[in-house]
C-alpha cells in the first residue's frame, strides 16, 4: 500500500509539472510572431526559460 501511494505521488507529481510546461508553451505560442516557426519559437523559449532557472 505504501509503495502504491508513493508511486501515485510521484505520477501526481510529474502530471503537475507537465501540466505547467504545457501551460508555458500555449502562451509562448500565443506571443509567437508570424515570421518564426512553431519549433524554433519552442526551442528558443525552453532555452530561455533553462537559462533563467539555471
Amino acid at each position: 500500500m505504501a509503495k502504491a501511494l508513493s508511486y501515485a505521488r510521484l505520477a501526481t507529481g510529474h502530471a503537475v509539472a507537465r501540466a505547467a510546461q504545457t501551460a508555458d508553451e500555449v502562451r509562448w505560442e500565443s506571443e509567437r510572431p508570424a515570421e518564426v516557426s512553431p519549433r524554433k519559437w519552442l526551442r528558443d523559449k525552453r532555452a530561455q526559460q533553462d537559462a533563467a532557472t539555471s
